[in-house]
């Protein structure tokens, strides 16, 4: 069971929701941002226009074509659907979007069993909403208005002991077994109208199904996301360019964006992103990596340095060229940190945040723009020099951007 926790109190109860959260600096991410906006705004028994409960965020996030979908049968969210006589949610500004009473400490709570104190994940609410739904599964004034929705959805009154629903707890309990593992974005390819497009999707389930000639074949069942969900959009690229065009941006400001959009920063196919973990303390002050990037199942990591898009990369003397001071002075900084990983108990007590053993990551270096290349020529010889870091500059990462973003949306 997990400890209460002591959150920093943010009244959220009848406040807008996005706009109190971002005024203590916390930045909810853009799947709860489209839940929030899609609040329906019909007057119900639990809400009144524009005003949301944690049942409501929870079935919005659902719609929204989440990992729940999985575990959420059509006959239940008919049903769930139904409580609530929501036919489609229209869309509102989100900073309308009210907490109603009961959400403010489901919200805190969240906040203060996330990973990162400064974002609040789709999946840091959904974590909390089912786990507290669990845990105060008898105690009807303690428990999330979620549990009593669901209740109802299977039959019983919305204030029955949930140790009487059994059907609602084992479904909260495989929620709560799923939501411990991250995301199962993955790409697929589907073939629509003649034309094979990529696709972002997750898979459900395998079964089995008797065919024509009363052959049992297998089938995967895939969920694809068809709302943008798990890629690129054009706001968060538009986002990360303006601040490119600031001359005012610090090394805060990016790292806050890609802190907001992890995405960003998942080249390579790196699965998991990790900002500013704490490894330890030295003469020279606390080894803290701007973000570590990890893929579990193909064991591989990289440690990112983060730094700005304004320093030259290149140092150009005659005849000799190498780069420039910036550069040199991150690759020293990253040996830092790679040098620590080679201490098998700092492994193994950083392997309890990244659940994997990191040995000799990748090095990655952030910086600079891609201008500063003469040519690909240039860039590939300049790199042939240093091939134990890896040197990304800022527009190579809008290019993969734009490119997967055109990739799976098509023409």
């Amino acid at each position: 069971m997990i400890p209460e926790p002591q959150p920093r109190r943010i009244v959220l109860a009848y406040e807008p929701i996005i706009p109190t959260l971002r005024k203590h600096g916390i930045e909810p991410d853009q799947r709860l941002r489209d839940a929030v906006a899609a609040c329906g705004e019909r007057r119900t028994r639990w809400t009144v226009r524009r005003f949301i409960t944690d049942a409501m965020l929870f079935y919005l996030i659902h719609q929204l074509n989440s990992s729940l979908t999985r575990y959420i049968s059509a006959p239940l969210e008919q049903r769930y659907k139904r409580i609530f006589g929501l036919g489609k949610p229209t869309l509102i500004p989100v900073e309308e979007v009210r907490a109603s009473g009961p959400m403010d400490g489901v919200i805190n709570t969240a906040i203060a069993r996330a990973r990162n104190k400064h974002t609040l994940g789709t999946r840091d609410f959904l974590r909390t909403v089912v786990t507290e739904s669990i845990e105060y599964r008898d105690d009807w004034q303690r428990r999330p208005h979620t549990a009593d929705v669901l209740a109802m959805a299977y039959g019983y009154d919305h204030t029955a002991p949930l140790s009487q629903c059994p059907e609602v707890l084992a479904l909260l309990k495989n929620l709560q077994a799923s939501l411990i593992a991250d995301e199962d974005y993955q790409y697929m390819l589907a073939l629509e109208n003649g034309v094979i497009r990529f696709r972002v999707a997750s898979t459900l389930d395998d079964y089995v199904q008797e065919n024509d000639s009363g052959l049992w074949v297998p089938h995967r069942a895939m969920l694809q996301h068809i709302d943008q969900l798990g890629w690129f959009t054009a706001d968060s690229i538009h986002e990360l360019e303006d601040l490119l065009n600031s001359s005012n941006a610090t090394e805060n400001d990016f790292q806050e964006f890609f802190e907001r959009y992890p995405l960003f920063l998942r080249t390579s196919d790196y699965r998991e992103v990790y900002p500013h973990l704490y490894l330890t303390h030295t003469d020279d002050g606390p080894l803290i990596p701007d973000f570590i990037l990890t893929d579990r199942e193909l064991q591989k990591a990289a440690i990112a340095e983060l730094k700005l898009p304004g320093p030259k990369l290149i140092r150009r003397q005659r005849n000799r060229e190498r780069f420039a001071d910036a550069v040199m002075a991150a690759r020293a900084q990253l040996l830092t940190y790679r040098e620590w990983f080679r201490d098998k108990h700092n492994r193994l007590l950083l392997k309890q945040s990244v659940k994997m053993e990191i040995y000799e990551p990748h090095m990655m270096v952030i910086i600079g723009r891609s201008s500063d290349f003469q040519d690909e020529f240039d860039r590939q010889r300049l790199m042939s020099r240093t091939p134990d870091i890896q040197i990304v500059t800022y527009d190579d990462i809008l290019t993969q951007a734009r490119r997967r973003m055109a990739i799976i949306e098509g023409p």
